[in-house]
This record gives C-alpha cells, structure tokens and sequence, in this order.
C-alpha cells in the first residue's frame, strides 16, 4: 500500500502492467470475458 502512494510513473504503469498480466489469465478473467460476449452475468469461484 505505501509502494503506491508516491511511485514514479514509470514504477506505477510496471506495477500495473504485471497486475494485468497475472490477473489476464485466471479462470475469473476468462469467465468474465466469456459472460461479457455471451450477454450473461458471471459465475466468478475466486480463481
């Protein structure tokens, strides 16, 4: 939390760039991205 509070901006877009990464391929993502295309709401299990 205190990494976060004064990073440069090159710091911060890394941080969020690895975040994006990590998060893009989890079952919650791929269910999320699925229900958007399908027009459904999301079953999200916390994966």
């Amino acid at each position: 939390m205190n990494a976060a509070l004064f990073p440069l901006l090159e710091v911060q877009l890394e941080r969020e760039r690895q975040r994006i990464i990590a998060q893009g391929g989890t079952a919650d993502f791929l269910e999320g991205l699925s229900a958007f295309v399908e027009k459904r709401r999301p079953h999200f299990r916390g994966s």
